[in-house]
């Protein structure tokens, strides 16, 4: 079966699918019984059957009627009103009325326009790039909704229903909205052509709404009060809450993990030599007393261990164990998975083909990642062939995280396989293990003895508890293999900053301009071995100073510069912020924050009178920095507050506010200047070949022709190039500091432009999302 039959027509599914060899959908029967059971949740279906048809020809009727009584109650009001019948006072009193009527309506389009650009100016809308990823964004759609739109570029109703998403993902935080082209999936052609946009409500993995071409399906009314009332018609209800524990779980899971406790779980060492597969070392044990042991029926579990036939990437595949458990059982034990580890082992050995390639494997509600590694040949005797450290993860992590346990397995791989073929080391750990094989079973912690004998095993816990500390490790392994590792979304949670996964921070990293600045989260020095360059830019790294900035202080190359600045932030060490300057507009965070143990910390940095919530009253409302400060305070006084805004930053509990624009006609109250004003052909013909929009031009040449009473001709060309340059930026898409640094003006000359053009140019506030 297909992906496209799988995601459109299958059991998952339950409404129809497209082939390249159909002209039209197949519609899947009533009878269906997993249709039936999703159906049965939402209550009775509208969509088939004849009782359907009916049941919608009649709604149909009642809405027809409903809207010729609405029609025929306005004509009734404006009679009444005075428009059909009065005296001349009446008539005008009332044709007065609907003139406010009609001005106020289009103020309220208006503000209700701008105030969906801002919503989709967010583009909350996640873009799924891989069949992986969309796989395993369904999969992780526990507690909360999906939503899936499908859509094909450069197609108008498609730009439409993604524009609807971005504004529905900011009224409704709690959905995640992603989106990915059928050609990606793998759709047929006929579904790119003639079922996009189709958007699928997921809940918990299960498919729970699907509706292809929705456009029709809206009859091509693209408003949000339209889409959301076709979906409460198809039962569809965004605002439902699924349990405030879940909700919980969701914010935790967009930050990158579950339970900071529970990452990673645990920590095994499983090697396969002439004995067999055994769970060699396992930190911490957790014992599961079980009453007898008894040959289990091992779960299905889903792996992704070898290349897959035609494929060169892992692919998660199904595979069914068989095992017969020892007749010895005196050494085996009940984990905390409810497997024995004998059965553990023989799940998580691979074969020798599998090896030296990511392993991922979840069974029931816990994922398994490692990188199995291959013993190469040696002077040194050994009998393991291969072995893999595995991590034990929550089943609902990130991506990122499994992928990160991945390399860090990969790196203590590859360092006992180099220690191996310099001086025997996995051939003498595995003599010790052996002999430690006595120990097991005895006490609350049966690998206690092999800890205290073995390097490896403390090697692998010393590298276990520093990861669950602070999500970081350094340390040097066989006193010369130099390991290091980080896990930025723990990590950074441990810093009390919101955390990031990898992959967020090479797209944060892949958008840095050279008027970004970085905050350092913490002291960081240079080993003495580290590149002379990242000592020297530390030197010269202060929270008012850009990327530009510290590299002409510093003589560093700017490329250079950005090399290391990726370094700093791929490893935790500092966060992407705007360099501090007294116009800087500040406003209290929305992310989460640990404010008991916050006002502690801050407590104890800034003295027993510093309350946190006094400060971050002083930004709510919004405030620049200057006034936070106050030049008129003492010196010592405004270096304390400095040094305030800066602790706030670091614990992203302050964000800033940076100005957008959007160009637009003005509003109806608005004193626009006389028309008909003298304006100079030249300039008439600039504005005529700019792209500003058609319905904007005429009033620009009339504050053209207004500016031109009062400055001269040269000046009004000047501001006047200058906003046609800055009209592409206007889209709600660039601040103020991203203009000028790609137009290279002062923000002096854009903020004098905005200005004198006040009247087509709409402005607000928000944050810099690549920051934020």
């Amino acid at each position: 079966m297909s992906l496209e039959s799988k995601l459109l027509d299958g059991k998952a599914a339950g409404y129809c699918s497209s082939s390249e060899d159909e002209a039209d959908f197949t519609v899947v029967k009533d009878e269906d019984d997993h249709q039936a059971n999703v159906m049965r949740k939402f209550g009775p279906s509208v969509n088939t059957g004849a009782k359907g048809v009916l049941s919608d020809f009649r709604e149909f009727r009642e809405e027809t009627k409903r809207a010729a009584e609405q029609r025929n109650r306005n004509i009734m009001k404006q009679a009444q009103k005075g428009m059909f019948v009065g005296s001349k006072e009446e008539r005008e009193k009332a044709q007065k009325e609907v003139e406010e009527e009609g001005e106020e309506s289009l103020d309220a389009l208006r503000a209700q326009r701008l105030k969906e650009l801002r919503k989709a100016a967010a583009n909350r809308v996640v873009e799924i790039i891989s069949k992986e990823q969309y796989l395993d964004a369904v999969e992780r759609s526990t507690d909360y909704f999906l939503c899936v739109l499908i859509y094909e570029p450069d197609n108008e109703d498609c730009d439409k229903i993604t524009y609807l998403c971005k504004i529905l993902a900011v009224d409704f935080p709690s959905v995640k909205f992603v989106r990915t082209t059928s050609t990606l999936l793998g759709m047929s052609k006929q579904f790119a052509v003639s079922g996009v946009p189709t958007l699928q409500f997921y809940h918990d993995g299960e498919l729970v709404g699907n509706f292809l071409k929705i456009s029709d399906q809206l009859r091509h009314d693209f408003t949000v009060p339209r889409l959301m009332g076709f979906l409460k018609k198809n039962h569809i209800n965004l605002k439902k809450r699924v349990s405030c524990d879940g909700f919980r779980k969701i914010g935790k899971l967009q930050m990158g993990l579950l339970d900071e406790k529970d990452v990673p779980k645990c920590v095994l060492f499983v090697m396969k030599g002439d004995g067999g597969e055994k769970i060699s070392f396992m930190h911490p044990f957790r014992n599961v007393h079980a009453p007898e042991m008894e040959k289990p029926e091992l779960p299905m579990a889903s792996s992704s261990q070898g290349p897959p036939p035609r494929e060169k990437s892992a692919k998660p595949v199904l595979k069914r164990f068989n095992f017969i458990p020892s007749a010895n059982n005196e050494s085996i034990l009940m984990t905390e998975f409810r497997l024995s580890t004998e059965i553990l082992a023989n799940i998580l050995n691979v074969h020798l083909k599998a090896c030296n390639q990511p392993f991922e494997m979840k069974i029931d509600n816990v994922r398994f990642a490692a990188f199995p590694r291959r013993v190469r040949p040696s002077e040194h005797k050994c009998g393991v062939s291969h072995f893999s450290i595995v991590f034990a993860l929550p089943a609902n992590v990130e991506s990122h995280v499994v992928e990160a346990f991945q390399r860090l397995s990969n790196k203590l791989a590859l360092s006992f396989d180099m220690l191996q073929h310099i001086k025997g080391f996995i051939t003498e750990q595995e003599v010790i293990l052996n002999d430690e094989e006595q120990f097991l079973g005895r006490g609350e912690d049966p690998f206690r003895k092999i800890r205290e004998k073995s390097e490896l095993a403390k090697i692998l816990t010393e590298v276990y508890e520093e990861v669950k500390r602070t999500g970081n490790v350094h340390k040097y392994i066989g006193d010369f293999i130099e390991l290091g590792f980080c896990a930025q979304s723990h990590s950074l949670s441990s810093l009390n900053v919101v955390p990031k996964g990898r992959s967020d921070i090479e797209k944060i990293v892949s958008l840095i301009r050279p008027y970004h600045g970085i905050l350092l989260l913490e002291d960081v020095w240079p080993t003495p071995d580290a590149n002379p360059s990242v000592t020297l830019l530390l030197k010269h790294c202060s929270p008012d100073r850009s990327i530009l900035d510290m590299s002409t202080a510093s003589g560093i190359p700017l490329l250079e510069v950005f090399m290391i600045v990726r370094h700093l932030l791929l490893w935790t060490r500092a966060v992407l912020i705007y360099p501090l300057c007294n116009t800087n507009v500040y406003t209290s965070a929305t992310s989460p924050q640990p404010l008991e143990k916050m006002i502690d910390k801050f407590s104890q940095q800034f003295g027993a009178s510093f309350h946190l919530a006094a400060g971050l009253t002083k930004f709510n409302p919004p405030a620049t920095l200057g006034s936070f400060i106050r030049p008129n305070l003492p010196l010592s006084e405004q270096q304390v507050r400095a040094k305030v805004v800066v602790a706030l930053l670091r614990h992203q509990m302050l964000m800033q506010l940076h100005l957008f624009c959007y160009i637009m006609p003005p509003f109806s109250n608005a004193i626009l200047p006389r028309s008909g004003r003298h304006c100079p052909e030249d300039l008439k013909q600039k504005i005529t070949q700019s792209e500003i929009a058609e319905e904007v031009k005429p009033i620009v040449a009339d504050i053209c022709g207004q500016m031109l009473e009062t400055e001269s001709f040269a000046k009004v060309r000047e501001k006047l190039c200058m906003f046609i340059s800055m009209a592409p930026f206007m889209n709600g898409s660039h601040h103020v500091e991203d203009m000028k640094y790609r137009l290279n003006v002062e923000r002096e000359v854009i903020e004098e432009v905005i200005d004198a053009f006040q009247l087509v140019i709409a402005k607000f506030l928000r944050p810099d999302f690549i920051v934020e």
